[in-house]
């Protein structure tokens, strides 16, 4: 879930929260004061009771109370409502029939016990501070309590309404604060992965607030000093690789060129090593320099029309020394209908060299390592194999990135060279049109497989 998301309904939960906390505590003041109002009601209406009867005592006119208890019948929750005097005459009833009856049950004296469940309201009638009758009436609470609860239905139904208008609004300000806020977050986001990808020139808007316009600030200050010091960077590599190039190039040329029928058969093979050495070097070298070229977009392809069978004759000889000092078991396997190449010979060498190269530093004493080329319709398999320590899976889809060890297993090892020959080996087969493939079985060995397009129109 993303960030944004997440704000909206934490702030949208917060305030869902407050509400119904808000709602369930008004609810429940606004039920103790509607139940209150009405035992306030119905004390009221005892007082009055008491005070007619009082009046009646006095003025021998009952037409007063007689009304009234005809007002009090009309209520749904009254069970009975009278007034008595002090021998237990029944002087008003909302039951007309015990009008006039004495029971001594009604007796002031015996009214504090009243029935269970009921709300019983009580009140003496007095006349010049004595005590001349008692007003007494029952009420059933379950109506008091049912109009209670509707009352706060229907508040809760408009509470509901409004609440449901508030959570609307505050969706909306939550969705509009949370995409304000994450919207900077993202470019930013976005920015650190064109970082993260080698893209120096990645920017993002340091118009957002308070400290996201700083950290956007800061981000564009680090990827512009990135970019100078990558920039320094390949400018050194391309200033030590051509320095290099050059005595390599001389300690090749000298080699050859100490090459007489009359030399000594002690420094043959001194010589074949220092010209595999200078040859390893000046791989490294073109590999450091073409990585700097593909990043920059200047790699560029001389294509001509060559034989690969010459090639490949080549490049073992250059191994042979290798493989016997090594005891290593190399192998040449050509098809005999190989047809000719249109590629950049010299970058069709290299990518071969570079796998050889590979196969050599992950084999030991003893183990096999074949170059073989077929045809294959409009193209050509060139397949370099080994049987060496092999590639863990897990290594497998990362091996074709710069600076990447494929070195593990016991015994396998160290890491050797750049970590850069499998990247240009990709590179430079997929700038030909072709593909590049590996196989590989821990303790069994490695195979890579090189796809190029045939030279069309030639035998």
């Amino acid at each position: 879930m993303s960030l944004g998301s997440r704000f909206t309904l934490l702030i949208i939960a917060v305030i869902a929260l407050t509400g119904a906390v808000f709602v369930g505590g008004f609810l429940g003041v606004e039920r103790r004061f509607l139940v209150e109002e009405g035992r306030k009601a119905h004390q009221t209406a005892t007082d009055h009771l008491a005070h007619l009867c009082a009046e009646s005592l006095v003025n021998h006119d009952e037409l007063g109370l007689v009304n009234f208890l005809k007002e009090l019948r009309r209520s749904q929750d009254l069970q009975e409502a009278y007034c008595v005097d002090t021998k237990g005459k029944v002087l008003a009833h909302t039951d007309l029939s015990l009008l006039n009856r004495t029971f001594d049950k009604w007796k002031t004296s015996e009214v504090a016990n009243p029935p269970s469940g009921k709300w019983v309201y009580t009140q003496p009638a007095k006349r010049n501070g004595q005590t001349v009758a008692l007003a007494r009436a029952t009420y059933d609470p379950v109506g008091v309590q049912q109009a209670v609860q509707g009352r706060l239905e229907n508040m809760v139904h408009r509470s509901m309404k409004l609440g449901a208008i508030v959570l609307g609004l505050a969706l909306l300000l939550a969705w509009g604060t949370a995409a304000a806020l994450t919207r900077p977050i993202r470019k930013l986001a976005q920015g650190v992965r064109r970082v993260g990808g080698g893209d120096w020139s990645a920017r993002v808007s340091e118009t957002g607030p308070g400290e996201l316009g700083q950290l956007a600030k800061e981000f564009n200050t680090m990827s512009h000093r990135l970019g100078d010091l990558d920039r320094m960077k390949d400018q050194f590599i391309n200033n030590v690789s051509h320095d290099l190039r050059n005595p390599l190039s001389a300690i090749a040329t000298s080699a050859k060129m100490l090459r007489t029928d009359d030399l000594p058969d002690a420094s043959v093979p001194l010589l074949r090593v220092i010209e595999t050495a200078a040859l390893r070097l000046r791989t490294m070298v073109n590999n450091i320099l073409d990585t700097a070229k593909m990043r920059e977009g200047r790699l560029t392809y001389d294509k001509t029309v060559f034989h690969p069978k010459k090639l490949c004759e080549e490049l073992i000889a250059l191994f042979d020394p290798m493989a016997k000092k090594a005891g290593k078991i190399l192998v040449l396997d050509l098809a005999a209908d190989l047809p000719p190449l249109h590629a950049d010979e010299e970058k069709i060498l290299r990518i071969l060299l570079n796998l050889l190269s590979n196969a050599f530093k992950f084999t030991k004493e003893g183990d096999r390592v074949s170059l073989e080329a077929q045809a294959n319709g409009d193209w050509i398999e060139f397949r370099v194999s080994d049987t060496g320590w092999g590639i863990p899976p897990d290594r497998l889809p990362h091996i074709f990135s710069p600076f990447h060890s494929t070195d593990d297993g016991p015994g396998a090892p160290p890491q050797q060279g750049t970590g850069l020959g499998l990247s240009i080996v990709k590179a430079l087969v997929e700038g030909h049109g072709g593909n590049v493939q590996v196989k590989s079985v821990v303790g069994k060995g490695t195979t890579f497989t090189v796809t190029l397009p045939a030279a069309r129109g030639h035998p």
